[in-house]
This record gives structure tokens, sequence and C-alpha cells, in this order.
């Protein structure tokens, strides 16, 4: 099955939200007037290091990131700068 569900994701062009993240990283992307919104979930049991593709806003930490860390089982949201 993941060789058939990477065989299709090969060809039909789909890109993940935010690039590669660490197997047990969920990324959901909301959008709306206002931009993107990246909520990142660590399902995995250890803690995962995730580079992001530009730096964004911390929604809930605050401050610019180019990377965050999250522990197990914690949730980041981020959001790419307001662009004015």
């Amino acid at each position: 099955m993941l060789a058939a569900a990477k065989w299709m994701t090969d060809i039909s062009g789909v890109k993940p939200a935010l690039g590669p993240v660490p197997e047990g990283v969920e990324v959901s992307a909301r959008s709306g007037p206002r931009g993107t919104v990246f909520i990142l979930v660590n399902l995995a049991k250890t803690q995962q290091s995730i580079s992001l593709p530009s730096t964004m806003d911390d929604i809930l930490e605050g401050g610019c990131e180019q990377s965050v860390t999250l522990p197990q089982y914690a949730v980041a949201v981020l959001q790419s700068p307001a662009h004015h």
C-alpha cells in the first residue's frame, strides 16, 4: 500500500503543504481571506524538528520561526507573514 500511495502522489504532482516533514508529524492547512494557517501536530513518541520553507509567524508562541521543534504530542500553529 505504501508503494502504491507513493506512486499515486508522485504521478499526481501533489506536494506536501510545508514540504517534507518527519514521520509522525501531521500538517493541516487552512486558508481564508487573511492567508493560510498551518497546524502541525507531532503524533510521534519523540521530539521532532521541522524546517520551514520560509519564515513564518508562530501564532501560539509568538515570534517568527524558520524551524520549529515539537515535543511529543505537541502542536504548533504557523502562518506566513502578511503581505501588504
